[in-house]
């Protein structure tokens, strides 16, 4: 083991570098939200008062129930989370640095979400760590709910919940980072959240949302060690770099058949971008709002500056806006959607940015004269739709011990 010298308060100290400086097992701090109950369309909001330890947010949770009471008690309630998961419930999430430092304000994060676990996570994960975060592996028969009244709890790692939690290397969170962070979830209507059977035994009557909690995995380190922290926080500042994703929204007509959607965002790395294109009218139980079938009859590409993305042409055939799909999530991920249920169910438009997949921090600039435009033409529909672009791009958080920024 290497030595160390150290200096504080004056003194030099030699001492011996640890193999670990993990001090006791990783340890869960229960943090209630604000309120323990919240309906749907409120806005949930909770601090994390971590104090010195470490948090990671890999092993750490938002855990809610959801209560839910049908207008026949006697019956059951056909319930699901459709082709997503508890991560239906938030519309919009905002994060702000103890200084009040913002470090993300995202909308419509629960199309990204939905869209980057089904490219991205396997039949294994979606049947353990997804399952209690809502995923079903048959959506269309493996209802929820099964009694009236029911009470259900399910949990979303916070790392899944932003990249933000889990950041580009995959340390531990810093007191200096995660000490009284604060957070805010809009959640979206019931309509967005669940879908119903097509034949439901009994209607929503009510809808709560309850226990709402954070279950943080809190690291405690040596004193030497923490110390080593501080002292680098005090004096040159700490570095988190982490992926925010910012999302565009376009309504086009049903016969607005040719369409452009800026992305204005300038960034020193740009990572990915994905489109998706859904329907306006999807306001009931009986429709699966993250269903997102394939437009037919569609040319597309992202244009930067005067390059084309995916290919230097425009895409036309379904088996290419696959290909290029599944090849930018396997830069970082690797992807496990296969192609029947991309054709059925998750058709988009993606393209990576990322110029060395050998490099942890790699991707496009964008700036005023080099911006992102997504190019689509498409048959006639049947109804108008929304086009969500979402931009994945790396941060960065300068924390010392009194002040915060974000570079992007």
């Amino acid at each position: 083991m290497s030595k160390l010298i150290y200096e504080k308060n004056r003194i030099l100290y030699d001492f011996k570098q640890p193999d670990s400086v993990k001090l006791i097992p990783t340890d869960v701090q229960i943090v209630p939200f604000d309120d323990q109950t919240y309906e749907f369309s409120d806005t949930m909001t909770a601090s994390f008062p971590t104090g010195d330890y470490f948090c990671d947010g890999d092993k750490s949770y938002l855990s809610v129930k959801i209560k839910i009471t049908g207008n026949d008690p006697g019956e059951s309630l056909k319930l699901n989370f459709g082709r997503g998961s508890i991560a239906n419930l938030w519309n919009s999430i905002r994060i702000y640095h103890a200084s009040g430092t913002e470090i993300s304000n995202v909308q419509n994060i629960d199309i990204w979400t939905k869209n980057r676990q089904t490219m991205s996570k396997d039949t294994f994960w979606k049947e353990s760590v997804g399952y209690i975060q809502g995923y079903r592996q048959d959506p269309s028969t493996e209802f929820i709910y099964t009694s009236n009244p029911s009470e259900l709890q399910f949990k979303i790692k916070l790392s899944e919940l932003h990249p933000f939690f889990k950041g580009t290397e995959g340390k531990l969170l810093p007191k200096e980072i995660i000490n009284d962070l604060r957070i805010e979830l809009d959640t979206n209507l019931v309509n967005k959240v669940f879908t119903q059977g097509a034949a439901p035994i009994s209607e929503i009557l009510t809808a709560q949302i309850s226990k709402c909690e954070l279950q943080l995995a809190l690291v405690d380190l040596m004193d030497e060690a923490q110390d080593v922290v501080s002292d680098m926080a005090n004096k040159d500042g700490l570095k988190w770099a982490y992926s925010d994703v910012f999302i565009t929204t376009k309504v086009i007509g049903a016969t607005e058949n040719t369409t452009n959607v800026n992305i204005d965002k300038a960034c020193s790395m740009a990572k990915n971008i994905v489109s998706v294109i859904r329907a306006t009218d999807e306001t009931n139980l009986q429709s699966d709002s993250y269903t997102w079938p394939e437009v037919f009859a569609n040319r597309w590409n992202y244009r930067v500056a005067n390059v084309l993305y995916p290919y230097k042409r425009q895409v036309a055939e379904t088996a290419d806006s696959y290909s290029s799909a599944i090849d930018t999530y396997s830069w970082e991920f690797g992807t496990n959607l296969k192609y029947v249920d991309f054709v059925l169910n998750n058709s988009n438009y993606t393209t990576c940015l990322k110029t060395d997949d050998q490099l942890l921090h790699s991707g496009d600039y964008l700036n005023a004269n080099k911006r992102v435009e997504f190019e689509l033409e498409k048959g006639t529909l049947s109804t108008s739709s929304f086009i969500h672009s979402c931009l994945e791009y790396v941060k960065v958080l300068r924390v010392n011990d009194t002040n915060s920024r974000v570079d992007s």
